[in-house]
């Protein structure tokens, strides 16, 4: 969530498609985004770069590195030599003569192909280049042509259009702001247990939620929990807001609360074993049961009742009747 947070206040206002950024970008002092700016003028473009690197350094605290460059692979070789904070361009036409001089081991490569390379005293993107491409493709088949291919400065895939991850959200608004702990607990579980009806009716499961709390006077406050497996159960979802909730760092009054859920995947109902030894559960069962009634209707479902035991006839030792409850 927090991730989607940040890409979503640093994309604001950049109108740029983008590749690759950190699904981890809180935990981690280092991630990566490629932006097209697609026929973004010389200006607007260097406004962009500004405004990009004061947002990640004043929002999130990330000292960027920005590379402006005519290929992907050219502007991620360009930032990775850069300090923090360091802005480069590197001109069109010129993404060759640029990466040059620099390692080899900025390609793709595993240790055995790093150490092929060296063995053949090749250590810089310049030195790749300039081997023929039959020869390499040779060598190392497809892969050794791409490697051609980036050593040259003529990486030519374009970026494809960022789509964001699909969530979830339920609001709720207090009248006044609430200071006390369990109310806001018991509001929390209250939202989730409406989202997890909202996640079975549309036959889908999350792997990540969040709690994003409005405070009197102060920035919002966010709390995140992700789950090993997605799941849309009512009980683990309002556990886990409950305990974020009551584990929160509250400096304020809460006027609003906000559940998210993140990392939204198909809901898949596994078929449990009929006949065989199983270790799944009654409440796994049960559970199973009510997220196909739930997602497909009750009227899709009878269930199998003994009837005439001792009848000559299978079909006439059991009837279907309706699913009156669960």
């Amino acid at each position: 969530l927090l991730a989607s947070f940040a890409t979503r206040v640093v994309y604001d206002g950049f109108p740029w498609n983008t590749l690759g950024r950190s699904n981890s970008l809180p935990r981690h002092d280092q991630a990566r985004w490629l932006l097209d700016p697609g026929s973004m003028g010389a200006g607007a473009l260097a406004d962009h770069v500004r405004d990009l690197r004061q947002a990640l350094t004043d929002q999130h605290g990330l000292p960027a590195a920005i590379a402006v460059a005519p290929t992907r692979f050219t502007s991620a070789c360009a930032a990775a030599q850069l300090a923090p904070g360091g802005v480069e361009y590197v001109p069109a036409g010129q993404a060759a003569h640029f990466i040059a001089p620099l390692p080899l081991t900025l390609l793709p490569l595993d240790r055995d192909q790093v150490q092929w390379f060296r063995r053949l005293g090749l250590h810089t993107l310049g030195q790749v280049s300039a081997l023929p491409a039959h020869a390499l493709h040779a060598q190392l088949g497809p892969v050794g042509r791409l490697l051609h291919t980036l050593a040259s400065g003529k990486d030519t895939d374009p970026i494809p259009p960022y789509v964001p991850l699909a969530t979830l959200q339920i609001r709720r608004s207090f009248e006044g702001a609430v200071y006390d702990r369990r109310t806001l607990v018991l509001a929390g579980q209250q939202l989730a247990a409406r989202m997890a009806e909202r996640l079975a009716h549309r036959g889908t499961a999350t792997q990540r939620i969040g709690i994003e709390l409005e405070l009197e006077d102060v920035p919002t406050a966010i709390a995140v929990r992700e789950f090993d497996t997605p799941t849309s159960q009512a009980e683990v979802l309002t556990s886990a807001a409950g305990h974020l909730l009551a584990r929160a760092e509250v400096a304020a009054g809460v006027e609003a609360l906000t559940l998210v859920a993140a990392n939204l995947t198909p809901l898949v109902s596994a078929q449990l074993d009929l006949f065989g030894e199983s270790a799944t559960t009654h409440a796994q069962r049960h559970q199973s049961l009510r997220q196909l009634i739930t997602r497909f209707g009750r009227d899709r479902f009878v269930r199998a009742v003994p009837w005439q035991r001792h009848a000559p006839l299978p079909e006439h030792r059991f009837h279907l009747e309706e699913l009156s409850s669960l």
